[in-house]
């Protein structure tokens, strides 16, 4: 059955055959012949609708051509046409060979489309495949250099006197024209057509426009700046895929909007060429656009009869924009601003008075009187909550903050202490989480609740729950085991590799390898929706809802991993079954190494012999005796001794481990700055951390925040500290010891100390 498509998993076969530099492809020949309804054609408007088969079929037959392909055995004549196109493109053919090659009138065409785009790239330096600007579009001779094409000009015409088919002409004409450089004069009657549609409200809210056949690139650049949307004083393109946007926002470059701007010379381009360069480049709008938006934001004002969301559109987003940016004051003095201002002082309804005061746009008396009614009423909603949920969404409504007395502050913590003696699980750990959060925001935004009070009950909440209701919620939770069996012979060679190869661990624990990450990352694509899902988590100190994504402040390491898992996306996101965002992929890598963690830690036995073997090693410490009964003592006596082998390798790295500033003279640098300095280098220079998976093994599970942080956790008390949590951290920890111990002696061997 045809399907016009390459299904994932053949897709994946075909890249990992690219990349291989496979020399077997007659599968994939077979498999597009069987694929794809490629055939001769009687029309341009034929063409046009085989076009994307076409363009995929001579794309995916470049990529095979640069690897060391066979002989191939084709069954439909015009598909192995395009193969020969493909041949031509990559230098494999001349011009002459595969002119005689190509018999069918679809595959002629389509080699005159590749022929132009060569000539096209050696006068630009540009790198397409294939590009129709010059048969499409009038006057693209401005921004494309035609040298090479006026060279070939007399053999061009001669190639184009073979092509005879329905609706040809037309493109034949655009690129001799554009070849001769005949410029097209300005029309703005597409424009003039769409005035409504151009000059509105909402115009630059993905609006499409339907282009002529015959469109210059000014007006499609122009047609263009309308299918974006504005948000947060950026553009927002349609889609984006590979750092590629649609439409192609890149391409709006300064010069380009000011030579646009005096090619039509027109109002109605005005306003969208003014709206996006304000938008994309704080180039300052005229008065006359400034006044257009604000006669825009006039009829939507009226005819929005106080919906926020019809006031809610793109000249609003710029008006709002220019009073942040203070160049409203430009056109304060004119009728239409002020009857604006009026327009706007009309609205009665909260929620739009409050979006006015958030876009610093001027309220009046009765606006400000009116909005701290509506804040004294949501705080008051307290009264009406009458179960969990409600409090729940009472905790989660911003504007309960802004006004609330102290008198209504008592009746939410009454509330709060009410439902959490009916309450357990999920629900309760939620309502402490959510309680925090409420208290987090009054305190840093009420001006009538007294802060010592709210850091009493911040205080009192945290107490509560360390002490009694952290036990209710993990004794209320189910257990879901799954069992499976490990061979006794692997866990005993397992643990016999680790103990005679410390560094060997970190393969068990770490994603750092490109073949690893590829395959976490194929786990998580194909299943999108268990990484969207909020989680919290239980903490003997607070429940905590895990963050959308990673920090990144002061985590470069975690920030080279983003750029790690951009790099594999854009190589092999063809391997992703499910578009994830970057971030997710980071935080669920993250995720994953720390299970593994658990896992293989868990299985690792030898611990007494470890220790007693870096006992002998570090002769600089008295350590205490190894027991099976271990104590807090046993974990954070090894913490300054890694520190210091830290600083050591760090020297023996040419590595500076003390602070170089003189006001924290000689100071030591904190471990983790060390690492990721070691880290960062090797970076630098290979692109990936495959070959320092121990390093980053001590770093992720001892300091960084993003994944365990033991050290921190467990020296303020926070985890770590008893039970398998602290059996768990004292294996990770002596780990870490053994691993840079390990890594120094591997460097004295070598130069000989």
């Amino acid at each position: 059955m045809v399907k016009n498509y390459l299904e994932h998993e053949i897709k994946v076969k075909y890249i990992d055959g690219v990349l291989g530099k496979s020399s077997d492809w007659q599968w994939f020949i077979t498999h597009i012949e069987e694929t794809y309804d490629i055939c001769e054609i009687d029309s341009m408007e034929s063409f046009w609708l085989q076009y994307r088969n076409t363009y995929e079929i001579y794309s995916y037959f470049i990529k095979i051509l640069e690897t060391g392909i066979r002989d191939m055995k084709f069954k439909n004549p015009i598909v192995e046409e395009f193969f020969f196109i493909a041949q031509f493109f990559m230098g494999k053919l001349s011009l002459e060979k595969a002119v005689d090659l190509v018999e069918s009138l679809n595959a002629k065409i389509f080699l005159l489309f590749i022929w132009i785009t060569k000539l096209e790239n050696q006068s630009n330096s540009s790198e397409y495949i294939i590009d129709t600007r010059l048969f499409l579009k009038h006057n693209i001779f401005k921004i494309i250099d035609v040298e090479s094409l006026k060279l070939e000009e007399e053999r061009v015409v001669e190639y184009l006197k073979i092509i005879d088919i329905d609706g040809f002409e037309q493109i034949k004409k655009c690129l001799l024209d554009n070849i001769q450089e005949l410029a097209y004069p300005v029309s703005i009657e597409i424009f003039k057509q769409n005035t409504n549609t151009i000059i509105s409200a909402n115009a630059f809210n993905h609006t499409f426009i339907e282009l002529p056949s015959d469109v210059s690139w000014e007006e499609e650049y122009i047609l263009d700046m309308l299918k974006i949307s504005i948000r947060n004083h950026e553009i927002v393109p349609v889609s984006e895929f590979n750092g590629i946007s649609n439409p192609d926002t890149s391409l709006w470059t300064e010069d380009i909007i000011r030579e646009l701007q005096e090619f039509f010379h027109d109002e109605i381009t005005d306003f969208v060429l003014e709206t996006i360069a304000y938008v994309t480049y704080r180039k300052e709008m005229s008065e006359n656009v400034m006044l257009e938006h604000v006669r825009l934001m006039i009829g939507v004002i009226v005819s929005a009869n106080e919906k926020i969301n019809q006031l809610r559109c793109s000249s609003f987003e710029i008006i709002s924009y220019l009073f942040e940016d203070k160049k409203i004051n430009k056109i304060s003095r004119k009728a239409m601003y002020i009857e604006m201002i009026k327009e706007f002082q009309k609205n009665k309804e909260p929620q739009i008075i409050g979006l006015l005061q958030k876009n610093k746009i001027p309220l009046s008396r009765e606006q400000k009187e009116a909005l701290k009614q509506f804040y004294d009423e949501q705080y008051k909603i307290i009264n009406q909550v009458s179960e969990p949920s409600g409090l729940m969404n009472y905790f989660e409504n911003k504007n309960a903050v802004r006004t609330i007395t102290t008198n209504y502050f008592k009746k939410v913590s009454s509330k709060f202490n009410e439902f959490i003696t009916h309450d357990d699980g999920i629900m309760l750990a939620s309502l402490f989480y959510m309680y925090m959060c409420f208290l987090l925001r009054l305190k840093n935004g009420s001006a009538t609740i007294d802060k010592q009070l709210l850091n009493f009950e911040m205080i009192r909440i945290q107490n509560l729950w360390e002490k009694d209701y952290y036990y209710r919620c993990t004794d209320a939770l189910h257990l879901f085991e799954n069992k499976f069996e490990i061979p006794k012979k692997w866990v005993e060679d397992y643990n016999e590799n680790v103990l005679n190869n410390i560094l060997s661990i970190s393969r068990y624990c770490i994603i750092c390898k490109e073949a690893d990450l590829v395959e976490s990352m194929k786990s998580i694509s194909e299943n999108p929706l268990a990484h969207m899902a909020t989680k919290i988590h239980f903490s003997e100190v607070f429940p905590i809802q895990e963050l959308e994504q990673e920090n990144y402040n002061r985590h470069e390491i975690d920030a080279t991993l983003q750029e790690i898992v951009q790099n594999i996306i854009e190589v092999k996101g063809y391997k992703f079954i499910n578009y994830v965002e970057v971030a997710t992929y980071v935080k669920e890598i993250h995720r994953s190494s720390i299970n593994k963690t658990f896992t293989f830690i868990g299985m690792f036995h030898e611990e007494k012999n470890l220790y007693e073997e870096l006992q002998n090693k570090i002769t600089d410490y008295s350590l205490q005796p190894y027991s099976e009964n271990l104590v807090l003592g046993h974990v954070t006596q090894l913490f300054p001794i890694l520190e210091k082998q830290i600083r050591e390798l760090a020297t023996m790295l040419n590595i500076f481990p003390y602070k170089e500033s003189e006001n924290e003279f000689m100071l030591c640098k904190d471990p983790s700055s060390i690492l990721r300095e070691i880290l960062l280098e090797v970076y630098e220079e290979l692109g990936n951390y495959e070959n320092v998976g121990d390093i980053l093994f001590v770093y992720n599970f001892m300091y960084n925040s993003n994944s365990l942080n033991i050290r921190n956790e467990c020296i303020h008390g926070r985890k770590y500290t008893q039970g398998s949590e602290l059996q768990f951290a004292f294996k990770v920890t002596l780990c870490a010891l053994a691993i840079i111990i390990k890594r120094i002696e591997i460097i004295k061997d070598s130069t000989g100390d």
